[in-house]
């Protein structure tokens, strides 16, 4: 029941996401908290404790969307403008991600077994640099999510069948994530477009 609530938390954060809302970060303070309970009864400790992480994303991502407004403005506008960054830049991020996974794992690994470790881990690393880059308002952000979101679905999949641990409607929540996670960075990119009319 935890875990669909999670979902449902997860569905309403990716449509704000997806509308670049401020909000988001509201529900990206609250959905973590669910999550870090869910995967730590599925002994996913990297994970459960990259919730944590989350937490304090969301309230950072909150600060850094947040301005105070010109005269006449209404406060808290969400004024900070999405950009993109190049294919070479986009590399860097994604190795600073991969290379997260090796300090992860070695702290996972006198928790879990060494593939659960392992890719609990990359799943971690790639999600903290896909974090940051959100809170930057990095288009390319959704095309780290589609990344991490399709490792999730897998290996949510695979624990599903494999082991006692039951995270089928989370795998099906990340098989959403993927598509919406390609349709987020053609409409950020459409919002950096219609910025520089």
């Amino acid at each position: 029941m935890l875990e669909i609530f999670g979902a449902i938390l997860g569905f309403i954060y990716l449509y704000l996401e997806y509308r670049a809302s401020i909000h988001l970060w509201i529900v990206g303070a609250i959905m973590p908290i669910v999550y870090a309970i869910v995967y730590f009864q599925a002994d996913l400790y990297a994970q459960s404790c990259l919730q944590l992480y989350y937490v304090a994303a969301a309230i950072y991502g909150w600060g850094i969307w947040r301005r105070k407004a010109r005269p006449g403005e209404h406060e808290d506008v969400d004024t900070a403008p999405i950009k993109s960054i190049s294919f070479r830049t986009f590399r860097l991020y994604l190795l600073a991600g991969v290379v997260l996974t090796f300090p992860i794992t070695l702290l996972l690994l006198p928790f879990a077994d060494d593939s659960v470790s392992v890719t609990d881990a990359l799943i971690a690393g790639l999600s903290i640099v896909a974090m940051w880059m959100l809170s930057k308002k990095i288009a390319e952000q959704w095309i780290m999510w589609l990344i991490v979101d399709f490792i999730c679905v897998i290996y949510y999949y695979h624990l599903s069948v494999t082991t006692d641990t039951s995270l089928y409607a989370t795998a099906i929540l990340y098989c959403v994530y993927c598509v919406l996670a390609v349709f987020g960075y053609f409409k950020w990119i459409s919002l950096i477009e219609e910025d520089d009319e």
